[in-house]
């Protein structure tokens, strides 16, 4: 049998490469070395914190620098495993110090910082490590990921790209890259990107579901099924997915299986606050207001800022006859869609309050002069109750 030494400088790339060719990670590899093995194990709690302890025992025990660096390393890794993504930072520093060349440092603490919304500070990071570095596809891949976040879409996908110049085979990158065309309203680019993830890990739930999104963005809703199916049987705990397939049969009306994804997507995470409103929506197709109604005050319970969540809860008071409410609920998405300026979403709360609110009318005798002794009152009553069509409108006097 021949055997190898991967020299500790080579082992981030090595298991990159691992992890991207054959879907082996660390865990999988090294299952009975705890901290070097258990550091990825986010989903196996005791596992990690033996592997946070484990590091930080290292720190202390170890002989020599390099091997120090290496320790707050590993430790910075259990921390980031466990979203402690502040003291990951903090280990991931310890080991820049000590070795001011460690790229795999900068890399992570980049990773670490984009993960608090430090999109700038992620950014440096990451051009430190690719200037150590020009090989390190995951700096490029990450400072791609920073700045989509950034919106600065065109520069993203030139880091997408150096990225799968270095590798070709990082499914990661072409998901990524896929991402920030689909916002940038290249849908067919979009997707030979996630084909491409796919053609390399065809296990790629989050490259199903990037798909499925563009697709149903085309109205392509059957297709987009198709792969939101193929996610969840890779995936069967990932709650956009069911909420996504959800969103598609309901636009092929297919409400009570709808009803069923928005179930299991809310199982999974109650605050997932568009699932409720969407499964609102479709309990309102249904006639089932008042349990719509339920599903928007949860929507808006978890996000007081939901326009359509208020718009949709007006729309089921109106159908209940409760206009007062119906009215208070328009007002209230009518505030939010001007300040965040949905001129189509604004047109139609318009139309809902106008046809709440009439505007009112005044009773004028004609010319010619009235009848003595009738009521004006009594007459703007017994008009209020006639119908529209009943009437023509005068241009203003």
């Amino acid at each position: 049998m021949r055997t190898f030494t991967v020299p500790a400088e080579s082992k981030q790339d090595v298991l990159a490469h691992l992890e991207t060719l054959c879907s082996i990670n660390e865990e999988e590899l090294f299952p009975d070395f705890p901290g070097y093995a258990v550091s990825n194990a986010s989903n196996k709690t005791y596992e990690v914190s033996r592997s946070v302890s484990y590091w930080q025992e290292q720190v202390g025990l170890a002989s020599d620098k390099n091997e120090r660096a290496m320790a707050h390393f590993n430790y910075g890794v259990a921390c980031s495993a466990i979203r402690d993504f502040q003291s990951a930072i903090e280990q991931y520093s310890e080991a820049i110090g000590l070795n001011p060349e460690y790229t795999y440092a900068y890399t992570n603490r980049g990773i670490a910082k984009d993960a608090l919304e430090r999109f700038e500070d992620a950014i440096a990071d990451f051009n430190e490590a690719i200037r150590i570095d020009p090989k390190n596809f995951k700096a490029y891949f990450g400072r791609g990921s920073a700045k989509a976040e950034l919106g600065q879409y065109n520069e993203a996908i030139e880091d997408y790209d150096g990225a799968i110049r270095v590798n070709p085979r990082y499914a990661t990158a072409y998901l990524g890259r896929g991402d920030v065309k689909a916002a940038l309203g290249q849908p067919q680019a979009a997707i030979a990107d996630y084909s491409r993830a796919l053609g390399i890990n065809p296990e790629y739930a989050e490259a199903y579901n990037g798909r499925g999104r563009v697709e149903f963005n085309l109205k392509r809703y059957k297709e987009a099924i198709a792969d939101f199916d193929k996610a969840i049987g890779v995936n069967s705990k990932h709650a956009e997915i069911y909420y996504n397939r959800g969103n598609a049969k309901s636009r092929l009306e297919r409400f009570k299986e709808a009803i069923a994804d928005y179930d299991k997507a809310i199982g999974i995470n109650p605050e997932l606050a568009n699932a409720y409103n969407s499964r609102g929506a479709a309990k309102a197709v249904l006639d089932r207001h008042t349990e719509a109604i339920a599903d928007y005050d949860k929507a808006l319970f978890i996000n007081r800022e939901h326009i359509e969540a208020f718009n949709n809860r007006g729309l089921a008071h109106k159908s209940l006859g409760r206009f007062s409410a119906a009215i208070e609920d328009f007002e209230r998405a009518q505030a939010l869609a001007q300040q965040q300026e949905r001129a189509e979403l604004l047109q139609l709360i318009g139309r809902e309050l106008e046809s709440l609110n009439p505007k009112p009318f005044q009773v004028v005798p004609h010319r010619s002069g009235y009848v003595e002794g009738i009521d004006a009152e009594k007459l703007k009553e017994v008009l209020c109750d006639m119908d529209d069509d009943k009437f023509i409108e005068n241009s203003e006097q």
